[in-house]
């Protein structure tokens, strides 16, 4: 009974933020309607570049698949790795289903075939996902604090983890820090593709604190239960950052962008793993399957 209140609870409370996102988002869209359709109306060479972004966004998802597999503890043995990422990149596309960690089941499931513990899977998986929400409020913290100076010295930072920990994969302290330095990895790109979208739109604001209300905005939307992707709710939070509550339509413009890209590079993720994977459909058949 009290697993199904929560279940209830979270799903109200994703309701409730998602209901006032889409009010905000829509007094945005209200105001500034024709600014953002001028500056959506862009040549071929624009919409190509949001394309080329949406395959460097769904590289950058390899960081975290190979993140979670760093938080497993023990580690899993080499043979495994590949078909533990493959399991990553199947099972990230149910994040778009309702209930939005549906993702979180589908690697417990498709973790447990490989012969791995539960226990194990779910400590990886929370480990990956606090290091997420982590990194974003660190690196936003630096950027909007800094600015472009926290660039190289936190890129230096990161790959430095991820070569430690590289270099004894069995050593289970050094694992977590290199998944840590992945973590962190993606999350500059994330602020690199939010800088990019900000110069398409033509935004005067500073890119680095447009950054680092991203993926401020991102981590809410993350974190938020019951919401798919965090639809809604991560481009309400980053308008009302970025902007200060007055919507501007370059910063419409920006979280349209990379709404378009970071969905394009899911789909990409996905479509990746499952080209490769002829269990794929049957993954997907299962998690659609399971009660969150």
């Amino acid at each position: 009974m009290q697993g199904a209140t929560r279940k209830w609870l979270f799903r109200i409370i994703g309701v409730v933020a998602l209901t006032a996102a889409v009010f905000y988002l829509w007094r945005a869209f209200a105001g500034y309607g024709v600014a953002i359709l001028e500056i959506a109306d862009q040549n071929v060479e624009v919409y190509g570049l949001i394309g080329g972004a949406a395959f460097v966004y769904a590289g950058s998802l390899l960081l975290l698949g190979w993140a979670w597999i760093a938080f497993l503890l023990p580690p899993a043995l080499p043979a495994q790795r590949f078909k533990l990422l493959r399991l990553y990149g199947l099972s990230s596309a149910a994040k778009y289903l309702p209930g939005g960690i549906l993702h979180f089941g589908g690697r417990q499931w498709g973790g447990a075939q490989l012969g791995l513990s539960q226990r194990s899977l779910a400590a990886a998986s929370f480990m990956e996902a606090g290091a997420s929400v982590f990194a974003a409020f660190l690196l936003a913290v630096l950027l909007c604090a800094g600015g472009y100076l926290t660039i190289a010295p936190a890129a230096a930072f990161a790959i430095a983890g991820v070569m430690l920990g590289g270099a004894r994969r069995h050593d289970a302290p050094l694992s977590v820090i290199r998944g840590a330095g992945l973590v962190l990895l993606f999350m500059m790109i994330m602020a690199g593709l939010v800088m990019g979208c900000a110069v398409l739109a033509g935004s005067e604001s500073a890119l680095p604190a447009l950054a680092g209300a991203y993926l401020i905005a991102w981590a809410a939307g993350f974190i938020i239960p019951g919401l798919s992707a965090g639809l809604g709710v991560r481009e309400a939070v980053f308008i009302f950052l970025a902007s200060g509550g007055e919507p501007a339509p370059d910063l419409v413009a920006v979280t349209l962008f990379m709404r378009v890209l970071t969905t394009a590079g899911d789909g990409l993720f996905f479509a990746g793993f499952l080209a490769f994977d002829r269990k794929g459909p049957r993954l997907v058949k299962e998690l659609s399957s399971i009660d969150c």
